[in-house]
């Protein structure tokens, strides 16, 4: 029995009649059994109620109602994601600092679960440089790019479904493929959050008038 259920209900109901009725009572009984079996179901309804005014509790089709209310059709569910998920991509993009660095990473932190890497071209702290012609970048190699340019590397989180062998570095390499000592097929992935919501997102929070030379697993995406 828990707070609100039929039992808890009935119960409350019982006690709170007048005595002359006695324990036991089967026809009076029944008849508070069925109030309460309604009044627990208007309860469950009420709780469920309270957890969808507030995103961080919505479950459900009401997250996708939030989805669609704050964003119209641009940040969808994917195809099998579950609440969780979609929350927190739901909870990246809506209360967001944008036209930042500091934006901009926090905005793929939360959206991947990764931190970025951000290099910016005349930024000293990124790069050694002389003259503002050419930089050294003991990371990623020598080369230029003008002002108001980045480079954004952003991982996508492993892909959720199935484990086995191998592991997964963020990187995009060492996929498990076995799940119970059995292989598996690819199409048992469910990706969380696809290069397509990465790209929107960096998109959505960079300042306007700059490129942003986008990698995913260091793979190039293009300049946005």
């Amino acid at each position: 029995m828990s707070t609100g259920d039929q039992s808890d209900i009935f119960n409350r109901l019982k006690n709170n009649l007048v005595p002359w009725f006695g324990q036991d009572s089967p026809n009076v009984d029944a008849l508070l059994q069925g109030i309460a079996k309604t009044d627990s179901t208007i309860y469950a309804l009420i709780g469920y109620a309270n957890t969808q005014t507030r995103i961080k509790t919505a479950t459900g089709d009401a997250l996708d109602l939030i989805s669609l209310d704050y964003f119209g059709g641009d940040l969808p569910r994917h195809p099998g994601e579950n609440d969780a998920s979609f929350r927190n991509r739901i909870l990246a993009d809506l209360v967001q600092e944008r036209a930042t660095r500091k934006g901009m990473y926090t905005v793929l932190k939360n959206l991947t679960g990764i931190a970025p890497i951000i290099i910016e071209g005349t930024y000293a702290g990124n790069v050694g440089f002389y003259d503002r012609s050419f930089f050294y970048d003991s990371a990623y190699g020598y080369g230029w790019f003008g002002p108001y340019t980045a480079i954004i590397y952003a991982f996508s989180p492993a892909p959720t479904g199935f484990v086995g062998y191998g592991t997964y570095d963020g990187g995009g390499f060492g996929y498990d493929y076995s799940f119970n000592n059995a292989y598996v097929d690819l199409s048992q992935e469910i990706i969380t959050v696809t290069n397509a919501d990465i790209i929107a997102a960096i998109k959505a929070t960079k300042v306007f008038g700059t490129l942003m030379y986008v990698y995913i697993n260091n793979v190039f995406q293009g300049a946005f």
